[in-house]
């Protein structure tokens, strides 16, 4: 699930664990010891670039649903 924090950053929670991101392209250090870069491509569209160790193991393209949750 996600969800906007009070100070603008997104937070992104599944199986128990959280983290917290902005849509800039920079790293955020996420879940299982990866690190995530996420970019706003579209209105409800994000990118995401995810590393292991620095290297790039991972781009995926995430769509919400309307309500902006899922």
């Amino acid at each position: 699930m996600y969800t906007q924090t009070a100070s603008g950053e997104m937070k992104f929670t599944a199986m128990g664990q959280s983290y917290t991101f902005q849509m800039d392209g920079k790293d955020y250090t996420s879940l299982f010891g990866v690190t995530s870069a996420w970019k706003q491509i579209g209105g409800l569209t994000w990118e995401i670039a995810i590393k292991q160790d620095g290297k790039l193991i991972n781009t995926t393209t995430t769509t919400l649903s309307a309500d902006g949750k899922t």
